[in-house]
Protein backbone atom coordinates (compact mmCIF):
# COMPACT_ATOMS: atom_id res chain seq x y z
CA UNK A 1 0.00 0.00 0.00
CA UNK A 2 1.40 3.36 -1.12
CA UNK A 3 1.86 6.23 1.32
CA UNK A 4 0.34 9.83 0.12
CA UNK A 5 3.70 11.04 -0.62
CA UNK A 6 4.38 7.84 -2.42
CA UNK A 7 1.47 8.95 -4.16
CA UNK A 8 2.09 12.77 -5.08
CA UNK A 9 5.43 11.13 -6.74
CA UNK A 10 3.32 9.33 -8.78
CA UNK A 11 0.40 11.43 -9.77
CA UNK A 12 3.09 14.02 -10.65
CA UNK A 13 4.20 11.77 -13.57
CA UNK A 14 0.85 12.29 -15.45
CA UNK A 15 1.40 12.13 -19.24
CA UNK A 16 -2.09 14.14 -20.08
CA UNK A 17 -5.82 13.76 -19.77
CA UNK A 18 -8.13 15.07 -17.00
CA UNK A 19 -6.68 16.68 -14.00
CA UNK A 20 -8.75 18.37 -11.38
CA UNK A 21 -8.54 22.31 -11.32
CA UNK A 22 -7.01 21.82 -7.62
CA UNK A 23 -3.82 19.67 -9.03
CA UNK A 24 -2.84 16.67 -8.08
CA UNK A 25 -3.28 17.13 -4.25
CA UNK A 26 -6.97 17.47 -4.84
CA UNK A 27 -7.00 14.40 -7.16
CA UNK A 28 -5.98 12.53 -4.23
CA UNK A 29 -8.15 13.41 -1.19
CA UNK A 30 -11.06 13.52 -3.55
CA UNK A 31 -10.15 10.03 -4.34
CA UNK A 32 -10.91 8.82 -0.59
CA UNK A 33 -13.68 11.30 0.41
CA UNK A 34 -15.33 9.70 -2.79
CA UNK A 35 -15.01 6.45 -2.27
CA UNK A 36 -15.60 7.11 1.49
CA UNK A 37 -19.14 8.02 0.07
CA UNK A 38 -19.75 5.07 -1.75
CA UNK A 39 -18.82 2.93 1.23
CA UNK A 40 -21.42 4.78 3.44
CA UNK A 41 -24.29 4.34 1.24
CA UNK A 42 -23.39 0.51 0.57
CA UNK A 43 -22.51 0.90 -2.56
CA UNK A 44 -19.56 -1.11 -2.91
CA UNK A 45 -17.78 -3.41 0.02
CA UNK A 46 -14.76 -5.75 -0.14
CA UNK A 47 -14.96 -8.72 -2.58
CA UNK A 48 -16.60 -6.09 -5.18
CA UNK A 49 -15.91 -6.15 -9.05
CA UNK A 50 -15.71 -2.41 -10.40
CA UNK A 51 -16.10 -0.78 -13.71
CA UNK A 52 -15.44 2.91 -13.86
CA UNK A 53 -16.04 4.31 -17.06
CA UNK A 54 -14.38 7.50 -17.85
CA UNK A 55 -11.66 6.71 -15.25
CA UNK A 56 -9.45 9.22 -16.45
CA UNK A 57 -6.19 9.31 -14.49
CA UNK A 58 -7.16 6.85 -11.91
CA UNK A 59 -8.14 9.28 -9.40
CA UNK A 60 -10.91 6.79 -8.04
CA UNK A 61 -8.41 3.86 -7.95
CA UNK A 62 -5.68 5.59 -5.93
CA UNK A 63 -8.43 5.24 -2.75
CA UNK A 64 -9.97 1.40 -4.05
CA UNK A 65 -6.50 0.72 -4.02
CA UNK A 66 -6.68 0.28 -0.26
CA UNK A 67 -9.91 -2.40 -0.71
CA UNK A 68 -9.57 -6.20 -1.98
CA UNK A 69 -11.78 -5.43 -4.31
CA UNK A 70 -10.78 -5.80 -8.50
CA UNK A 71 -11.21 -2.57 -10.64
CA UNK A 72 -11.29 -2.44 -14.12
CA UNK A 73 -10.73 1.06 -15.35
CA UNK A 74 -11.87 2.49 -19.04
CA UNK A 75 -11.01 5.75 -20.85
CA UNK A 76 -11.20 7.21 -23.76
CA UNK A 77 -7.50 8.85 -23.48
CA UNK A 78 -5.08 6.92 -24.21
CA UNK A 79 -2.18 8.96 -22.40
CA UNK A 80 -4.47 8.27 -19.00
CA UNK A 81 -4.89 4.97 -19.92
CA UNK A 82 -0.58 4.47 -20.30
CA UNK A 83 -0.23 6.55 -17.17
CA UNK A 84 -2.83 3.94 -15.09
CA UNK A 85 -1.13 1.28 -16.49
CA UNK A 86 1.95 2.45 -15.27
CA UNK A 87 1.38 3.08 -11.98
CA UNK A 88 -0.86 0.94 -10.90
CA UNK A 89 1.48 -2.20 -12.09
CA UNK A 90 1.79 -3.40 -8.87
CA UNK A 91 -1.97 -4.09 -7.93
CA UNK A 92 -2.93 -7.20 -10.13
CA UNK A 93 -6.51 -7.01 -9.37
CA UNK A 94 -6.69 -3.69 -11.09
CA UNK A 95 -6.39 -3.62 -15.10
CA UNK A 96 -6.99 -0.55 -17.40
CA UNK A 97 -8.04 -0.35 -21.25
CA UNK A 98 -8.19 2.28 -24.00
CA UNK A 99 -11.47 2.47 -25.62
CA UNK A 100 -10.49 4.52 -28.47
CA UNK A 101 -14.01 6.15 -28.43
CA UNK A 102 -14.55 9.36 -30.64
CA UNK A 103 -15.36 12.08 -27.88
CA UNK A 104 -14.94 15.70 -29.69
CA UNK A 105 -13.39 17.30 -25.96
CA UNK A 106 -11.33 14.12 -24.61
CA UNK A 107 -10.89 12.22 -28.04
CA UNK A 108 -11.34 14.09 -31.52
CA UNK A 109 -9.03 11.59 -33.15
CA UNK A 110 -11.22 8.58 -31.90
CA UNK A 111 -11.64 5.78 -34.50
CA UNK A 112 -14.88 4.34 -33.19
CA UNK A 113 -18.46 5.90 -32.89
CA UNK A 114 -20.80 4.51 -29.73
CA UNK A 115 -22.57 1.46 -30.58
CA UNK A 116 -24.65 -0.53 -28.78
CA UNK A 117 -21.49 -2.96 -27.89
CA UNK A 118 -19.84 -0.02 -26.69
CA UNK A 119 -18.44 -1.87 -23.13
CA UNK A 120 -16.78 -5.28 -24.17
CA UNK A 121 -17.46 -7.35 -21.38
CA UNK A 122 -19.44 -10.41 -20.93
CA UNK A 123 -22.75 -9.80 -18.94
CA UNK A 124 -22.96 -9.41 -15.42
CA UNK A 125 -19.76 -9.36 -14.19
CA UNK A 126 -19.46 -6.19 -12.06
CA UNK A 127 -20.83 -5.44 -8.67
CA UNK A 128 -20.76 -2.01 -9.32
CA UNK A 129 -20.50 0.49 -11.81
CA UNK A 130 -18.98 3.91 -12.10
CA UNK A 131 -19.63 6.94 -14.11
CA UNK A 132 -19.16 9.78 -12.44
CA UNK A 133 -17.72 12.11 -15.45
CA UNK A 134 -19.25 10.47 -18.64
CA UNK A 135 -22.84 11.50 -19.33
CA UNK A 136 -21.87 15.44 -18.31
CA UNK A 137 -20.01 14.56 -22.13
CA UNK A 138 -21.55 12.23 -24.31
CA UNK A 139 -24.13 15.62 -25.74
CA UNK A 140 -27.54 13.88 -26.60
CA UNK A 141 -29.85 11.35 -24.81
CA UNK A 142 -29.16 8.69 -28.08
CA UNK A 143 -25.46 7.99 -27.08
CA UNK A 144 -26.25 8.05 -23.04
CA UNK A 145 -29.01 5.45 -23.67
CA UNK A 146 -26.23 3.14 -25.18
CA UNK A 147 -24.33 3.79 -22.40
CA UNK A 148 -27.18 2.77 -19.67
CA UNK A 149 -28.08 -0.10 -22.19
CA UNK A 150 -24.82 -1.80 -21.59
CA UNK A 151 -24.39 -0.79 -17.85
CA UNK A 152 -27.64 -2.70 -17.75
CA UNK A 153 -26.07 -5.60 -19.47
CA UNK A 154 -22.20 -6.13 -17.25
CA UNK A 155 -23.73 -5.53 -14.09
CA UNK A 156 -24.99 -8.20 -11.78
CA UNK A 157 -28.37 -9.16 -10.40
CA UNK A 158 -28.75 -6.17 -7.95
CA UNK A 159 -25.63 -4.62 -8.98
CA UNK A 160 -25.16 -1.07 -8.35
CA UNK A 161 -24.57 1.91 -10.65
CA UNK A 162 -23.31 6.11 -9.62
CA UNK A 163 -23.28 8.30 -11.93
CA UNK A 164 -23.27 11.94 -12.64
CA UNK A 165 -25.28 13.93 -14.66
CA UNK A 166 -26.20 17.69 -15.72
CA UNK A 167 -29.57 18.74 -15.71
CA UNK A 168 -32.01 21.17 -17.38
CA UNK A 169 -33.20 22.86 -14.84
CA UNK A 170 -31.09 25.19 -13.46
CA UNK A 171 -28.34 24.60 -16.13
CA UNK A 172 -29.72 25.44 -20.04
CA UNK A 173 -29.55 22.55 -22.27
CA UNK A 174 -26.70 22.20 -23.94
CA UNK A 175 -25.31 18.84 -26.42
CA UNK A 176 -21.46 20.34 -26.16
CA UNK A 177 -19.08 17.29 -25.38
CA UNK A 178 -17.76 19.93 -22.87
CA UNK A 179 -20.51 19.99 -20.84
CA UNK A 180 -23.89 17.96 -21.72
CA UNK A 181 -26.79 19.08 -20.29
CA UNK A 182 -29.95 17.31 -20.90
CA UNK A 183 -33.38 18.02 -19.77
CA UNK A 184 -34.40 16.64 -16.28
CA UNK A 185 -37.55 14.53 -17.69
CA UNK A 186 -35.35 12.81 -20.19
CA UNK A 187 -33.06 11.77 -17.36
CA UNK A 188 -35.30 10.05 -15.10
CA UNK A 189 -36.63 8.32 -18.59
CA UNK A 190 -32.92 6.77 -19.34
CA UNK A 191 -32.53 5.98 -15.49
CA UNK A 192 -36.00 4.55 -14.94
CA UNK A 193 -34.62 1.18 -14.74
CA UNK A 194 -32.95 1.83 -12.08
CA UNK A 195 -34.03 1.65 -7.86
CA UNK A 196 -33.48 5.17 -6.99
CA UNK A 197 -32.58 8.72 -7.96
CA UNK A 198 -31.06 11.73 -6.21
CA UNK A 199 -31.07 15.30 -6.95
CA UNK A 200 -28.22 17.03 -5.77
CA UNK A 201 -27.92 20.95 -6.82
CA UNK A 202 -26.66 20.46 -10.44
CA UNK A 203 -26.37 16.90 -10.87
CA UNK A 204 -27.86 13.68 -10.00
CA UNK A 205 -26.84 10.76 -9.26
CA UNK A 206 -28.69 7.57 -9.69
CA UNK A 207 -29.20 3.81 -9.05
CA UNK A 208 -27.37 4.35 -5.68
CA UNK A 209 -29.61 1.04 -4.45
CA UNK A 210 -30.21 -2.15 -5.73
CA UNK A 211 -32.10 -2.75 -9.12
CA UNK A 212 -33.80 -5.63 -10.49
CA UNK A 213 -31.33 -6.76 -13.88
CA UNK A 214 -32.99 -9.94 -15.78
CA UNK A 215 -29.60 -11.65 -17.67
CA UNK A 216 -29.41 -12.79 -20.30
CA UNK A 217 -29.57 -16.78 -20.57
Amino acid sequence: MRTKDQWMTALQTIEGGYVTRGGIEHMYSDSFRSVSTLIEHGMVKDGDAILDIGCANGSLAIAFSEMDVSYTGIDCTDSAIRFCNRVFADYPNFSFIHLNILNEQYNPEGSLLPTPETIAFPDGPFDLVIARSLFTHLETPYVCTLYIEEIQRVLRRGGKFFSSWFRSPPHEVNTSANKTVLREADIINLLKGFHKDVFQNNFMTSGEFSRPIVSSA
